[in-house]
């Protein structure tokens, strides 16, 4: 196109309605371009908002993958704590005295037997009681019979009279001091033997027909601080 200019006014050298066909043409054309981008930047902006819409949607139930695994990590048993009369002993009932003199040994040994028959450990205590028919349990009186002992922890001697008799509070007396320091678990047993006197030199002629009964208790504790019996 040229353009000339003559005076205050503008002239058009070319054929004016080619030149209008041309400007229709490029407004046509520039109103769908601007048409174009109006719809893309519409469905850009919808798109942008569905994002984020989608996302806000997730909120409160989007969560990490975790997993877990568990062990049996403690078994708990509570340990027994017993006693026993045990079935090898050969005394299973009181001691029995009877028919006998001044100087008189008992032949064979009385066994008297106990075990642990729990799961925890023990200590030990033991008491020899002498009753006598004519005398009760007159501890000036009962003196005179007395025994001679040996006592074991299983197979293992722990105390022995060495063959000499004893009173049955000496007897009870050493046999603690020994018991104290010993141990008793699960199946170990105390075994006491016992050989029974009446000594000559403190049996006067008032001990005739005289009958006594013995028994031998042991008591169990605890092998924790502040167990008693």
């Amino acid at each position: 196109m040229i353009w000339s200019v003559e005076k205050s006014g503008l002239i058009v050298t070319e054929n004016e309605s080619a030149a209008e066909d041309k400007l229709v043409k490029r407004s046509e054309k520039h109103k769908s371009f601007i048409s174009r981008l109006k719809i893309s930047k519409t469905l850009l902006i919808c798109s942008i908002l569905i994002g984020f819409i989608s996302l806000g949607a997730g909120v409160g139930t989007y969560s990490w993958f975790v997993s877990s695994a568990s062990s049996n990590v403690a078994s708990i048993t509570v340990g027994s704590f017993e006693l026993r009369f045990d079935s090898d002993s050969s005394a299973n009932a009181p001691i029995k005295m009877d028919n006998i003199e001044p100087g008189y040994i008992s032949k064979d040994w009385t066994v008297v037997s106990f075990a642990n028959a729990g799961t925890l450990d023990m200590i030990l205590m033991g008491n020899l009681n002498i009753q006598s028919k004519k005398f009760g349990n007159d501890g000036n009186k009962v003196k005179a019979y007395k025994v001679i002992s040996q006592i074991y922890k299983g197979d293992t001697l722990i105390y022995s009279s060495n063959e000499k008799s004893e009173s049955y509070d000496e007897f009870t007396k050493n046999l603690n001091s020994k018991l104290q320091a010993i141990v008793f678990k699960k199946d170990e047993k105390l075994i006491c033997k016992l050989k029974f006197i009446l000594d000559k030199e403190l049996a006067t002629i008032e001990y005739q027909g005289d009958e006594a009964t013995g028994d031998i208790t042991i008591k169990a504790k605890q092998n924790v601080d502040g167990a008693t019996f």
